[in-house]
């Protein structure tokens, strides 16, 4: 696992995939404690990576991988999981 990344850092990788019209491969990073409140993280891979203790309240989460995920203390309160692969987390 990475270094925590910094919010800043972390928009700046969206940013970038959202111009190539990717998906945000933000997989095997660690995101702790973040507030990702109300974002659009549409199709986003988070596969392996540890958002331990972020706050996903209202987030669009649709078509999301967790895939193996640690999302110990996530707050996904009214976040849209639809479609999302929440396997082993």
């Amino acid at each position: 696992m990475s270094s925590p990344i910094s919010r800043e850092a972390l928009f700046e990788e969206i940013k970038s995939a959202r111009e190539r019209r990717k998906s945000p491969d933000l997989s095997r990073k660690t995101i702790k404690d973040l507030d990702l409140s109300q974002e659009n993280l549409l199709g986003a891979n988070f596969q392996n990576s540890d958002l331990r203790g972020c706050t996903l309240k209202g987030a669009n989460l649709e078509n999301t991988n967790f895939k193996g995920a640690n999302l110990q203390d996530v707050d996904l309160e009214g976040a849209d999981i639809s479609g999302s692969d929440l396997e082993g987390c």
